[in-house]
């Protein structure tokens, strides 16, 4: 289907929506019909999935911090609260990660 422009857009725009859903539930049920040639894309992802699926992203998330409390001097124990900015705030494994 990556040959398809038009199909990986849709994909995309459903997949940007699907992360909005499971950033407050824990499932969202994915419906895009007629994708190509009678294709049709009808499932249920569930949060803990998506989170498998991008396991590699959030063992990422962590080394910023870290080089901050390196450069700083501080550890964990020193920081009483954090404030997340930007797409981070709705994304409930960041924050557990956090």
């Amino acid at each position: 289907m990556r040959e398809y422009p038009k199909v990986v857009k849709r994909l995309l725009k459903e997949v940007l929506k699907m992360k909005d859903i499971l950033s407050a539930n824990k499932q969202v049920q994915v419906k895009l019909g007629e994708l190509q040639d009678y294709v049709t894309l009808n499932t249920v992802v569930e949060r803990r999935e998506l989170e498998e699926a991008a396991k590699a992203f959030f063992e990422r998330v962590m080394m910023p911090v870290e080089q901050a409390l390196v450069k700083s001097g501080l550890t964990i124990e020193d920081i009483d609260m954090i404030e997340l900015l930007g797409g981070g705030i709705r994304v409930p494994r960041i924050q557990e990660l956090l």
